[in-house]
């Protein structure tokens, strides 16, 4: 069997996509491996680009957007390896990350989920580990409370590694071995983009899969991927999937989320409002801010979330 199988998936990320991929073969190296990519049926040409630049990896196209959800889970039941790790297209993996992390999970055969640290395009630190929703964590955010506590996690890069037990792992890089996958699952297609890295690191944990943060492991998160060519579609999208996890974990009722949600996204818009006033520095990343948090009010708003109806998702 394959030691390791990376899983890119592709969405009209052709140029981002090549840049992932070169940073995955340089850190691999001569260790065994596969490189799959899983395209979502892009329309910018990727999978002929990746296909002549790259004939070395598997490529997997899918006739429309799956998801990113149900992307990954097509490389993982396509790959062979005990290890399978996933890597945004827009994410790239510095030297020794793979080695980091592989030997980690070798000597550690009760963790399932394992992330790296994340660096932004600027190699400086980048939130990856995200507390998981709960009626807790929601309130707090509402209250703009969150935004004033430290990110404990994100300090502890001098750490060897940090058990997570409440938090969760951004999708943007992790390590899953097989063995928990068999018996966790995957990830449930049902959410289509968004909350469902925190869904499966919460059903791996349930199964008493170790959930670990590895500060020595260290890859780069450009962002610019496939969610921003979304627009405000994506805070949109983000949001029905925050309706979907509540409801399938019975974290609250449906008319305490839409309150909670609404104090939230009101005081962030008006904040950014403000702020688009005041300064013309990054005007056009505030001003997109705000159009985001006007779409998702005036979502909310209309209580119509038949598109996000959590009936039928059980845990």
């Amino acid at each position: 069997m394959t030691d390791v199988s990376f899983i890119v998936v592709n969405w009209n990320t052709r140029d981002l996509t090549s840049q992932c991929i070169r940073s995955i073969q340089s850190d691999a190296g001569d260790m065994g491996n596969e490189l799959i990519v899983v395209d979502n049926g892009s329309t910018d040409g990727s999978p002929e680009v990746i296909a002549a630049r790259f004939p070395g990896v598997r490529l997997i196209r899918n006739g429309s957007n799956f998801g990113f959800a149900k992307a990954n889970n097509i490389g993982i039941d396509a790959s062979q390896g005990a290890f399978a790790i996933l890597v945004n297209s827009d994410a790239e993996l510095l030297k020794g990350c793979t080695k980091e992390m592989i030997g980690f999970m070798r000597t550690h055969p009760d963790v399932g989920i394992l992330g790296p640290c994340i660096l932004d395009s600027g190699l400086q630190l980048q939130r990856s580990c995200w507390e998981s929703l709960s009626l807790r964590s929601m309130t707090r955010e509402s209250l703009g409370i969150h935004a004033r506590m430290p990110d404990v996690l994100a300090q502890k890069t001098q750490a060897l590694s940090v058990d997570l037990n409440r938090h969760f792992l951004s999708g943007c890089v992790m390590c899953v071995r097989r063995k928990a996958t068999l018996d966790v699952g995957t990830f449930d297609e049902r959410f289509f983009f968004y909350c469902e890295d925190m869904d499966l690191c919460r059903r791996m944990r349930e199964r008493n899969w170790r959930v670990v943060y590895l500060p020595s492991a260290k890859a780069v998160h450009l962002g610019g991927g496939s969610s921003l060519r979304r627009g405000v579609g994506a805070a949109v999208q983000s949001e029905k999937a925050v309706f979907q996890y509540s409801g399938k974990y019975r974290i609250a009722p449906d008319a305490v989320m839409v309150i909670l949600r609404l104090v939230f996204f009101i005081s962030r818009t008006a904040f950014y409002a403000s702020r688009a006033c005041l300064c013309f520095r990054r005007k056009g990343a505030v001003l997109q801010k705000v159009r985001e948090g006007k779409t998702v009010i005036a979502w909310l708003l209309k209580r119509d979330r038949k598109s996000c109806d959590p009936s039928g998702i059980t845990a």
